[in-house]
């Protein structure tokens, strides 16, 4: 009897029926056809409750929501749906989960003293869309698991709309459109977030009978309200019990000591042991991931004694494959060094990870793209370990159809045309039109926060050049500014050769690359070509390239936030080159630019921004010269940098150190400029305006 082939992954039933409902699904919803899709939705349910999983409701509904169109135009079709079947209860799950990804995109996934206002005026606008589309849901279904699910979630990531708890509250809610004590530019920045997807909220509405009276605590604590409430209708929902326990991590305002509790507590005893320590892995797991990237010997063999032991227990297949996530970013973590530019890997520690994600794809293959493609690239591109186990292919084969991760659609997009990774031809009709995965996948990179460019570079650089070349060029075809700023440096002649690969250099297609991504406003780009150009200037005079130059840097100011590496770069470089111009120039440098940066919070730039200010009032730099004041600026440097050699050679400059009588008339001035300072150089650096000497 012949060897038969095992099916593959991508050729499995299910996969191949899970992709075509998606295809119904987005047909359907293209199309207006409200009834249709909602039949479809009922039929994906299992007749004694909600299915999870491949080809489930809810996976329809994940891919429903996924950046397959633009936003404008995804939300314009769910609403479309909505007025269709405004009884139903799909279509307002729907419309409410596409609000909550707008509101969690606007937000980001930085934390949260790196968000901006106004980010978080637009992230709170959609989570209030997001609310009262889940209410609605309720009200026309109240044992909805789903929305009580996404309910819970929403407002546990972005708090309980106020209108919301006056309403629990027996109040009526204030008028909605409220500034909230924020700034007018403020707020309108933050209304422009949504304004595209329809605007604010409109109507607060009136809340579902199915809410239960809250406690009196739970005002206080809303995930235990909602946690109540969506246990009710599915008890023991490990789904659930999971993100009540993160949100119980310190970064939250919970402890260890509360989630251990929780684990222990009443709520959970209903568990099996697996589902517990599912849950105990999800504890673990906060801690281990702030320090698997340690050096410290105690550190790492204090994650590896912890993942070994979660790996002795018993698990569910996808607990072990969590475990296996992160115990396979940890070796990738710790197997990487840098010695002088030079990267090395430690090949053991890299065979091992490469072990631990073959028996990873084969417990949970469909997420496996989305969880651990990186890793994957990490060992086969970058640390040479062979793909034994055909992972890459694999697991590229399957993401063509189920499309859940940037990277990897972009990589296919060329890998075919390339004979990349043992493929060729053409992709299964399935999959879809070739421009329509390449557009999903730039938006959702751009929703992941996915670094383009650098991906790119990876593909040319570490596994086809051909191909990464070919991925470059589409990329730049579509204006893309990560891509043009990656691939200008390879074109550059002064590129280091091993990184060159078989792409040409060409300076003049290297500079106009930089321009063009310059001119779509990357940080980096700014940065750079504003770099460039002042080079320009110092060396032939250019009155145009110096303005080029500030251009580029005033720019970076409006495009990025001030965490990003390029924001302060570019302020300093700012200040620096406005120190030299015009006294308007020297004034914007000292009353705009150097008190953004001192006003961000940070030790680093507060000294930096002490120095330079301190040299104003020491120097007269736009500002009347004012020596007390400039001590002032000083004193504050040397408590956040003592160690800085250029401090102590302000510090002998203020106090007139070498100078006939120094000592003396440096006391003298300071006394005197301490009595004449001007009003808007006290209001500079004491931000309030100074005291009447004649009041009372």
């Amino acid at each position: 009897m012949p060897h038969e082939r095992p099916i593959a992954p991508h050729e499995r039933q299910e996969v191949v029926d899970a992709v075509r409902v998606r295809t119904a699904a987005r047909a359907l919803l293209l199309s207006g056809q409200g009834e249709g899709l909602d039949a479809l939705f009922a039929s994906r349910d299992g007749v004694e409750g909600p299915r999870t999983g491949l080809g489930s409701a809810q996976w329809l509904l994940e891919q429903l929501i996924a950046p397959w169109l633009e936003q404008a135009r995804l939300m314009e079709l769910l609403r479309e749906w909505v007025d269709q079947c405004p009884q139903s209860y799909r279509p307002w799950l729907a419309l409410g989960a596409a609000w909550h990804e707008v509101a969690a995109r606007i937000r980001s996934a930085r934390c949260a003293n790196q968000v901006g206002r106004s980010q978080w005026i637009g992230a709170g606008l959609a989570r209030d869309h997001a609310v009262a589309c889940f209410l609605k849901a309720l009200n026309c279904d109240p044992r909805g698991r789903e929305a009580w699910h996404r309910l819970f979630r929403v407002t546990c990531y972005l708090g309980e709309p106020q209108w919301l708890l006056d309403q629990r509250a027996g109040k009526a809610p204030d008028d909605y459109l409220d500034a909230d004590g924020h700034d007018e530019l403020t707020w309108q920045a933050g209304m422009a977030h949504v304004a595209s997807l329809g605007g604010a909220l409109q109507q607060i509405p009136s809340l579902p009978a199915c809410l239960a009276p809250r406690l009196p605590h739970e005002f206080a604590d809303g995930k235990t309200y909602w946690l109540r409430q969506a246990l009710a209708v599915s008890p023991d929902d490990l789904d659930l019990l999971t993100v009540y326990l993160y949100y119980l991590y310190p970064r939250w305002g919970g402890s260890h000591e509360q989630m251990q509790g929780f684990i222990d507590g009443p709520i959970c005893r209903g568990l099996t042991e697996a589902q517990r320590n599912h849950l105990r892995e999800m504890k673990e797991n906060d801690w281990i991931e702030l320090i698997d990237d340690s050096e410290d010997p105690d550190d790492i063999a204090q994650v590896r004694e912890c993942l070994d032991g979660l790996l002795a227990l018993e698990l569910l297949p996808v607990t072990r494959a969590r475990v296996l996530r992160a115990y396979t970013r940890h070796l990738s973590y710790q197997a990487r060094t840098e010695v002088d530019g030079d990267v090395r890997w430690n090949k053991a520690d890299m065979q091992r990870a490469y072990g631990m994600l073959a028996e990873m794809f084969e417990l949970r293959p469909y997420a496996f793209a989305e969880w651990s493609f990186y890793t994957l690239e990490q060992c086969v591109a970058h640390a040479g370990i062979e793909d034994s186990a055909d992972l890459m292919r694999r697991c590229l084969q399957l993401e063509e159809l189920l499309q859940n991760d940037a990277c990897a659609l972009l990589w296919l997009d060329v890998a075919r045309q390339c004979h990349a990774f043992g493929l060729s031809g053409d992709a299964p009709s399935e999959a879809g039109c070739r421009e329509d995965r390449f557009d999903m996948a730039l938006r959702m990179a751009e929703s992941q926060g996915t670094d383009v460019g650098q991906h790119a570079f990876n593909l040319y650089s570490g596994i086809d050049s051909d191909a990464g070349i070919a991925l470059f060029e589409r990329l730049i075809a579509r204006g893309h500014a990560g891509a043009m700023l990656v691939y200008s440096g390879e074109l550059s002649p002064d590129a280091p050769p091993t990184k060159r690969g078989r792409v040409v250099p060409d300076a003049a297609r290297s500079a106009a690359l930089l321009e063009a991504a310059a001119a779509a406003d990357h940080p980096v780009a700014l940065c750079n070509w504003g770099l460039k150009r002042a080079k320009t200037f110092y060396s032939d005079g250019c009155p145009e390239a110096r303005a080029d130059a500030l251009r580029c840097y005033r720019r970076v100011n409006d495009v990025a936030l001030p965490h990003e590496a390029a924001w302060p770069y570019a302020m300093k470089t700012l200040v620096r080159m406005l120190w030299e111009g015009t006294p308007e120039e020297q004034h914007e440098a000292v009353h705009t630019v150097l008190v953004r940066i001192w006003l961000q919070d940070d030790a680093d730039l507060e000294a930096w921004a002490s120095r330079f200010f301190a040299d104003a009032f020491l120097s007269g730099i736009g500002v009347a010269a004012n020596r007390w004041l400039a001590s002032i600026w000083l004193d504050r440097a040397c408590e956040r940098e003592p160690d800085d050699p250029d401090i102590a050679d302000l510090q002998g400059r203020l106090q007139m150190q070498g100078d006939w009588l120094g000592g003396l008339r440096w006391r003298r001035a300071v006394e005197r400029d301490r009595r004449q300072t001007d009003p808007e150089a006290y209001a500079l650096t004491f931000g309030e305006a100074p005291p009447n000497p004649d009041a009372g």
